[in-house]
């Protein structure tokens, strides 16, 4: 059995807690479209609801979806009309079900912070990608008032946030890993998006246990205690939450090449 956290808890609320702007999808898109161009299979690594895959997919990518998590996969299949558009295997992203070569790509998006061992997944996908094909891979974090809120949510239940695999600005560690695989770094991919979601939003999916950290806190009494407090701190700083402007933050995607 896997040791990576599955998201079937978040199956049915992921895509109102999580996800990128209309334009932040739309640049996702075009930049997995420029980088895959005129290459098939493209695997996803965590395909989870579709989020990436079915927007790429639509825009003519042949993408091939793996999530450790089959509710997150009957979601996604919900999502298209209840019959797959693309190929999804139901795997774990350490131990790939395909044979070496058998890819022309492979990308994953916020999933290596989930995989204790992250560098047995990287070395999975270097082991399927064919020769001269690209991996991207976009980690994650919050930014601004949503860290500052996580913090607190950690200081108060004396839980850690940090990830249980690669860290949020793990990029060094990536880029060395990938580099003992002999993949190429090329120049990464960035654009700048602004938060879909309010803060009043994200303070109710903490107050909802939706997010994995969150999940750490086993007491109920306890986590909704310490939300409650982290809802009275974040009030008293900034004011009523629904009401502060949408913060921007930069999206990073480092792209590397098998020779």
């Amino acid at each position: 059995m896997s040791d990576s956290i599955a998201f079937d808890r978040a199956a049915e609320y992921y895509d109102a807690t999580r996800g990128l702007s209309e334009e932040g999808v739309r640049h996702t898109t075009e930049a997995l479209v420029e980088v895959f161009r005129g290459a098939g299979p493209i695997l996803e690594v965590g395909v989870g609801t579709g989020q990436v895959a079915v927007p790429l997919h639509e825009a003519g990518g042949r993408v091939v979806g793996l999530d450790l998590s089959r509710p997150m996969l009957a979601k996604l299949l919900s999502k298209v009309g209840g019959t797959p558009t693309f190929p999804l295997i139901e795997g774990d992203a350490t131990r790939l079900p395909f044979a070496d070569d058998a890819f022309a790509g492979a990308y994953l998006r916020w999933v290596l912070h989930l995989i204790p061992d992250w560098r047995a997944a990287v070395r999975e996908v270097a082991r399927v990608l064919a020769p001269g094909s690209a991996f991207v891979a976009a980690l994650g974090a919050y930014g601004g008032h949503r860290h500052e809120m996580q913090a607190r949510f950690a200081e108060i239940t004396g839980i850690s946030t940090e990830p249980a695999g690669l860290a949020w600005n793990g990029w060094e560690e990536l880029d060395a890993e990938v580099a003992s695989l002999e993949l190429q770094k090329l120049p990464d991919i960035g654009f700048t998006d602004q938060d879909r979601d309010n803060l009043e939003h994200f303070m109710q999916a903490i107050e909802g246990n939706r997010f994995s950290w969150t999940w750490a806190v086993h007491n109920a009494a306890t986590r909704e205690d310490a939300a409650a407090e982290v809802r009275r701190w974040a009030e008293d700083r900034w004011g009523p939450l629904g009401e502060i402007p949408p913060e921007t933050f930069d999206w990073r995607f480092a792209v590397y090449r098998l020779p």
